[in-house]
Order: structure tokens, then C-alpha cells, then sequence
């Protein structure tokens, strides 16, 4: 579709929602401030446990499908073998579930962690509903243009919607896409990347902080791989060099997309440079940079600077920098997981556009401590892409 068309559809689906949207705005204006006092959510939950719950995400629909396939179960309701994608999305609601139950028993009983202390809460849940449907109308259009602006001057790879959606789908498939792409995956992955890998990065390591580098990194290249597999596979290139046409590399063959592994490379070059500027001085004082030690309240400070005779001195994180160590590793968390947000849907120039949706969604958690208007935000602007591709595929064609 031309991007004349992709424009014209998104603005009439953003302009939809938006109007929606506003509404709520209004109904919920005496919902009390729109941001709460600044503060940050305490968390035990390890990097460990990130990892394992965002290995659970990934292969235990897997298993799932698997098991079931085995059985027959899709056979019977399609009548047929379908490909594995299709198969996924019918059992998305059984997989978000399942998903959710164990992610809420795996964080407890490890570290007596609750669904609250990631941000799945009540509080001011009506103020956090309307902060989410202010940011999705006003960041939505700058999201949307730099998207079309990014398909002008880039090539593109199709995302696996849109892919499974060109080979026909039956109806009640159309509405199990719709809610993974609107129910299911704003709640998951605000859970995992906003709730979980944020909540951790504002705590880890600098060996935690290369470990979600080298992640970002792996995913932001699969796209260039995948080119590269394609171009090797392409009949047109193959003939050619079999042929020895000194022209093959002039054949009709799909671009490698070179530009999806420079943003790669660029964006974890910005985060690295950051976390190091954040750790530099602990790196060269070590925790003295922000540790001061307890003085006893009847000694004078300045005579506490020597130990006391017979005792050890205790040595606390306190102070301006420890308070401002904390709050820059919080704002830089967001651009982690934003990092890791946008590299992993895969399709390409959608990184360039999820960027700064990642950066606005880490804000909002950060700002409020909840995901509530994250999800929101999440859901509206998927929604507006699961109506395009409705409206082009089903309407259009």
C-alpha cells in the first residue's frame, strides 16, 4: 500500500480513537491531580527472575501449541495444518492467563513480591486512566509521522500481523487478533518491560545493565540477519551466480537492511555511554562516593572522622548523592527498557517509531508508579494499528 494511503488510514483511525479518547478525558476531569508526589516503588525482585519471566513469555505458548497440535485440537477447528502463528493467536486469552498466574506465584513465593509492587494497582486508578488517554492523544500523531517518515526513507520488513493477516483469516481469528493486540499485548508487555525490567534496571548492576545491552543488540540485528537469509535464498540471485553473471549483485533480490543493524548499534552505543557516566565515579571512589558513616548522636561529627576505639564504623548509603545516584539510575532504566522494547517486535522501521512511544509509556510508570495509563496509552495506539490493517486488508483489497 502506498504511503499516501497508510497515512490517510492511520489518521482516520488515530482521529476515531482520539475522539473517544477525549471524551474520557472530560468524564474522568474531577478525577483528583494528574500527577502524584514523585517517589519510587520498593522491589526485591532479581534479574533472575526478569529473565525467567520473559522465557516464560516466550516458550510457554510454544509449549502450549505444541502440545495441542499433538493432540489434534487445531485440526479440528480449522480442518486443516496451519502455520504455527495462527495457531498462537487462538490461544492467546488460555496463554495471557496462564502467563499472569504464573508470573504472580513465581514473583511471591520467590520474594513475597505482589502484582502492586510492579505497578498492577487501584491507586488513583481513575486520574491514571485519564493521564493515559491525554498521553495517547497528544503523542499518537508524533508517533504516526515519524513512522511514515522512517517507511520514505527506509526499507521495510512487514511485521508478522500483517504477514499472517495477507494469507486470509477467518473471523473469530480477526477478533482473537484483536485482543492480543489490544488486550493481551499492552498487558504483557507493559508488565515485562515497564513493571519488571524497569523496576530492576533502576537496581542492577552494570553486569545486568551489559547483559540487556548484548540482548537489545542480538534482537536489533535480526532483522539484518533475516535480509541477509533472503537475499542468499532469493531465486533471481542464486540463477545468476550459478550462472556467473558478474550482474548478480544487480539481481532483483531483497535489500539487506544494513540501516536496521546501524540503529541497533547506535541506540546500545547511547545507553552504554550512559549507564558508564552513571557508574564512573563509584567505578573510580568506589562506595564512598555516596556512603558517609553514622555518627552516634553524642559524638561531634568532626571527631567521628577516626573510628572509635574497639568499634567498626558503619557505613550507610545516605546522603544528596545517594538520593541523586537513585533517581538518575530511575530515569535511565527507561531508556533500558525502551532499548529493549523496540528492538524486540522485529519488524523494521517500527524501532525508529517505538523509541519514543517507549520513552513516553517508561515516563508515565516512572512518574506515577503504576502501568495503568502505560496500558492505556499501549492498547489505544495498537488499536489504531489493528484497524488499519483491518480496514486495508479486509476492505481494500
Amino acid at each position: 500500500m502506498d504511503p499516501g494511503r497508510v497515512l490517510l488510514l492511520n489518521l482516520a483511525a488515530y482521529a476515531a480513537l482520539a475522539l473517544v479518547a477525549a471524551a474520557g478525558v472530560i468524564c474522568l476531569r474531577k478525577s483528583g491531580n494528574w500527577l502524584p508526589l514523585q517517589r519510587l516503588r520498593s522491589g526485591r525482585w532479581t534479574g533472575g527472575e526478569v529473565l525467567a519471566c520473559f522465557l516464560l513469555f516466550q516458550f510457554l505458548p510454544d509449549v502450549l501449541v505444541y502440545a495441542l497440535d499433538e493432540a489434534g485440537f487445531f485440526f479440528q477447528i480449522f480442518q486443516m495444518r496451519v502455520q504455527y502463528a495462527r495457531q498462537r493467536f487462538v490461544l492467546a486469552p488460555l496463554t495471557l492467563t496462564l502467563l499472569f498466574a504464573v508470573y504472580f506465584w513465581l514473583l511471591h513465593r520467590v520474594h513475597g513480591t505482589y502484582p502492586t509492587h510492579v505497578g498492577l494497582t487501584r491507586a488513583r486508578w481513575k486520574a491514571n486512566v485519564r493521564l493515559g488517554l491525554a498521553a495517547f492523544c497528544l503523542a499518537t500523531p508524533l508517533v504516526l509521522g515519524l513512522h511514515l517518515l522512517a517507511l520514505l526513507v527506509t526499507h521495510q520488513t512487514p511485521h508478522p500481523f500483517e504477514r499472517m493477516a495477507r494469507e486470509g483469516l477467518l473471523g473469530f481469528e480477526w477478533a482473537l487478533l484483536g485482543f492480543n493486540a489490544i488486550v493481551a499485548a499492552p498487558l504483557l508487555e507493559e508488565w515485562l518491560f515497564r513493571g519488571l525490567l524497569q523496576g530492576w534496571l533502576r537496581r542492577a548492576s552494570p553486569i545486568g545493565h551489559l547483559v540487556v545491552a548484548a540482548s537489545a543488540l542480538y534482537l536489533g540485528s535480526v532483522p539484518f540477519y533475516e535480509s541477509l537469509q533472503q537475499q542468499e535464498g532469493h531465486p533471481a540471485l542464486v540463477n545468476a551466480l550459478q550462472a556467473g553473471a558478474l550482474q548478480a549483485i544487480d539481481a532483483q533480490a531483497p535489500p539487506i537492511l544494513w540501516e536496521s543493524l546501524v540503529f541497533a548499534v547506535i541506540v546500545v552505543g547511547v545507553y552504554l555511554a550512559g549507564v558508564w557516566r552513571l557508574w564512573r565515579p563509584v567505578f573510580q571512589s568506589g562506595l564512598h562516593h555516596f556512603v558517609e558513616p553514622s555518627v552516634p548522636e553524642n559524638v561531634n561529627p568532626a571527631a567521628a572522622v577516626q573510628p572509635l576505639e574497639g568499634e567498626t564504623p558503619v557505613l550507610l548509603p545516605r546522603g544528596p548523592r545517594w538520593e541523586e545516584f537513585k533517581i538518575a539510575n530511575a530515569r535511565w532504566a527507561i531508556v533500558g527498557s525502551t532499548m529493549l522494547f523496540a528492538l524486540s517486535h522485529g519488524a523494521w522501521p517500527s524501532a525508529i517509531a517505538l523509541t519514543p512511544l517507549g520513552l513516553l509509556l517508561g515516563w508515565l510508570v516512572f512518574r506515577t508508579q503504576s502501568l495503568v495509563p502505560a496500558i492505556v496509552v499501549h492498547a489505544l495506539f495498537n488499536a489504531v494499528a489493528f484497524i488499519v490493517l483491518l480496514v486495508s486488508t479486509v476492505y481494500l483489497n
